[in-house]
């Protein structure tokens, strides 16, 4: 149900990416190399300037000088146009921007918060930063490498004109849905909230009554060696068709040829019914051993 068998070696390579960052690989994309500053800015601002619904730009150092202005007036530029702008940036990596950077986006409609601004109770806070720098555009198109925004990475501010030599990837497909999430996580972290029809790849929630009635229904494992019938009340979007609970709601281990319904359909199974399972230990292993798992369902018409 997750998808094509792999060979062995891509199946080391799957677990190994898997344990290392805690996620599996995302099939289906078109990836760029990027080259120091001047190619990785150029696709940043191509992706910014060609986005039609919103623009998530997150990076550890935004410099307010003239690299950093570029950017700033295209995004202002853009959430005049009406285009949804949040900027994350790490609030000890750009104390030294000037304060008129970040209202001069705000007075354009852009949304502005910093990670973890100094705490006097939660010490550990202070040491804990966000070094990603990531632009996305619309959930299909992502930048994502080792570049902060200033005049350091495209050479104008030294004499020799050389950049700081560094590396990016221009994303197009599956992976920048999963790209956008982790912004949109740590947009929450930092106290904002990205309304679900501005996050690429996320099934919106729905009320337990209604999954419960028989929507969002997904059956786990394989005929062989049984599966599990699970109901939940949203998902995340991992792989092209392939998403991991974030909500259950109820499991029930079954047997034979499950037919999937649709994500918006009523439960359709063979020789297996929907029960609650009873409170215990079984239960607490079910939801936490389903929640590790990816499922594939129908593509549905809204993602």
């Amino acid at each position: 149900m997750t998808g094509p068998r792999l060979i062995p070696a891509e199946q080391s390579v799957t677990c190994a990416i898997n344990r290392a960052a805690g996620g599996r690989p995302v099939p289906g994309n078109r990836v760029d190399v990027l080259i120091d500053g001047p190619d990785t800015y150029a696709a940043m601002l191509e992706a910014i300037a060609q986005a039609r619904q919103w623009i998530h730009f997150e990076n550890y150092i935004i410099r307010s000088d003239v690299a950093g202005w570029r950017f700033a007036e295209l995004l202002a530029r853009r959430a005049r146009e009406g285009v949804h702008v949040r900027v994350l940036y790490d609030w000890f990596g750009s104390m030294s921007t000037s304060r008129g950077y970040w209202r001069y986006l705000r007075k354009a409609g852009a949304e502005v918060r910093s990670f973890h601004p100094p705490e006097l109770i939660d010490l550990v806070s202070n040491i804990s930063r966000n070094h990603r720098k990531l632009v996305v555009a619309d959930g299909s198109r992502a930048v994502l490498g080792g570049l902060c925004i200033g005049c350091e990475w495209t050479g104008e501010c030294h004499g020799g004109g050389q950049p700081w030599r560094d590396t990016a990837v221009d994303v197009r497909g599956p992976a920048a849905a999963v790209l956008d999430q982790t912004f949109v996580n740590l947009w929450g972290l930092s106290g904002g909230k990205v309304p679900s029809d501005q996050v690429a790849g996320v099934i919106p929630p729905v009320g337990e009554a209604e999954v419960l009635g028989g929507a969002n229904i997904a059956a786990i494992g394989d005929t062989a060696s049984g599966y599990e019938i699970i109901q939940f009340a949203s998902a995340e979007l991992v792989a092209v068709n392939t998403y991991r609970v974030k909500t259950l709601l109820r499991g029930q281990a079954g047997s034979g040829d499950p037919q999937l319904a649709n994500v918006s359909g009523a439960a359709k199974t063979s020789r297996a019914r929907m029960k609650p399972l009873a409170p215990g230990r079984r239960r607490r292993r079910c939801i936490r051993n389903t929640m590790r798992f990816n499922f594939r369902f129908p593509p549905r018409p809204a993602l």
